[in-house]
Formats: C-alpha cells, sequence, structure tokens
C-alpha cells in the first residue's frame, strides 16, 4: 500500500512517529558525545591529580639524585590500571642563555605490555608541555606536568 492510499489520521501518526524516532536518535547521539567528553576529562583530572601526588612525593629523589626513591614512587601508579607508563625527567636548571635547558629521563614506571610505547623523548615532551601538557591518541593520552 502507497503512502498516499493512507488516511490523514495514519499519515499524521507516521510523521509523528518518524520525527520522535529522529528526536530520539539526534538525542541519544549528543548524549553519548557528552559522556565521551565528559569521561575524558574526568580521566584527565585524575591522573593529572596523581601526577602532582607524585612529583610532590618524588621532589627529595630529584634533589637528591636517588632514583630508587623516584622508580617506588612511580610504582605506586601500578594500582591503577590505566596508567601504563609513567616518567621522571630531570632538567637542568635553565641559565639566561637557554631557555630549553637539557633533561634526561630519571626514572620510569612501564606496566608489562610491550604494545604501548615507552616514555617520549625529550623533544616530544617539550611539544607535549609548549601545547598545554596533554596529547591525545586514538588508544591512549600522554600528560606532562
Amino acid at each position: 500500500m502507497a503512502f498516499r492510499d493512507y488516511s490523514i489520521g495514519k499519515k499524521m501518526i507516521l510523521v509523528c512517529m518518524l520525527t520522535s524516532i529522529a528526536a530520539l536518535l539526534i538525542a541519544n547521539v549528543a548524549m553519548i558525545a557528552f559522556e565521551q567528553f565528559s569521561y575524558r576529562r574526568a580521566q584527565e583530572q585524575e591522573i593529572r591529580v596523581l601526577a602532582d601526588i607524585v612529583a610532590s612525593h618524588s621532589q627529595a629523589a630529584l634533589l637528591f639524585g636517588d632514583t630508587d626513591v623516584a622508580k617506588n614512587n612511580l610504582q605506586s601508579l601500578a594500582a591503577r590500571r590505566a596508567i601504563i607508563t609513567a616518567c621522571i625527567y630531570l632538567v637542568e636548571s635553565p641559565d639566561k642563555h637557554n631557555s630549553n635547558p637539557p633533561a634526561r629521563l630519571f626514572a620510569q614506571y612501564q606496566r608489562d605490555s610491550s604494545r604501548w610505547p615507552g616514555c617520549p623523548d625529550v623533544a616530544t615532551l617539550q611539544d607535549i608541555l609548549r601545547n598545554g601538557g596533554i596529547y591525545y591518541s586514538d588508544e591512549y593520552f600522554d600528560l606532562a606536568r
């Protein structure tokens, strides 16, 4: 039976149903997008807090050059399954002639998985810091503090 053969009442019901379905689809897509955004922001905030805690606990290790204590501090992040790699870099004191002081990897934590990249090199780290301290890829994000 063709659409033109339906009574006006059935046509109105069909149009209302199609409009309602379209509105529900749009609302669901918007809700899913918002949830993705909110989840990403909440996860980012949680990682920032953990990074600040580890940084605070690692200041003495950096000051005294104790890599064992720094590694132990990073190892505490193993409790959070979402954290794959964590790194502490030692940045030399900047002087007035060098706006990018030399840095080196001081301590590292790597979850048992060869699938994930390790610590970024210093040049990549400086790029991440210049771009607001966070880099997103499809499967993970890098946070630099």
